[in-house]
């Protein structure tokens, strides 16, 4: 086993998930693709490879215990993370990538082909022009502004009794406090990424219930 295969492993351990040599596989070949891929499709700025696995694969996977529902959006999804690392690993769930850049969603529709996935659907819109036939249990973002801003133009795509994930850095006080008051801040909850020394939080926010 070489040396990122190896740190893979141990990262997936430490958080404690369950995952098999199959789906291991696929996340290794999928990152391999992206870094491959990255200057065609300029799609991400973390191009040594240890970093990516820590910053990509393990940053994905360390919130994928806490999602909730069958059917989940990732929200200005990138070069596909988490969205991929969560279809890959959970495949009962159905995973809906938007992602408005082209070039982007076209390489998440490629890959998604490459690995063989059942369970995603790419939309290349803007997360507000995005029209779902069926309302999604969990909406996750890693990269869409502040709270306020990704609940606003995402929450039409949510289930009355869903909730948005949102993947912050430092826990972002403010943010809270400037949410609309028809929503609630339901868990904050410290997320220990396996050799990231920065902070990771994900905030889980619902609909307020009426008098509540």
């Amino acid at each position: 086993m070489n040396s990122n295969k190896a740190l893979l492993e141990r990262g997936i351990q430490t958080i404690g998930i369950s995952v098999d040599q199959s789906q291991k596989d696929k996340l290794d070949l999928f990152l391999n693709h992206v870094l491959a891929e990255n200057k065609k499709f300029n799609l991400t700025g973390i191009k040594d490879h240890r970093d990516a696995i820590v910053k990509h694969l393990l940053d994905s996977l360390s919130v994928s215990s806490h999602i909730k529902g069958r059917t989940v959006v990732d929200v200005g999804s990138g070069a596909g993370f988490p969205g991929i690392p969560l279809a890959i690993t959970q495949p009962n769930k159905k995973i809906i990538l938007v992602e408005s850049k082209k070039k982007k969603a076209k390489f998440i529709v490629m890959a998604a082909k490459m690995l063989e996935l059942q369970n995603t659907i790419v939309f290349d819109k803007r997360a507000e022009e995005v029209s779902l036939k069926q309302s999604a249990d969990a909406i996750i973002s890693r990269a869409l502004g502040s709270l306020n801003y990704f609940v606003e133009k995402t929450k039409h795509m949510l289930k009355k009794d869903g909730s948005h994930y949102a993947m912050k850095g430092k826990n972002p006080e403010s943010e809270i406090r400037d949410l609309n008051k028809a929503w609630t801040v339901a868990q904050i909850k410290k997320i220990d990424v396996p050799y990231l020394e920065a902070e990771r939080h994900l905030i889980t926010i619902t609909r307020k219930h009426k008098g509540g």
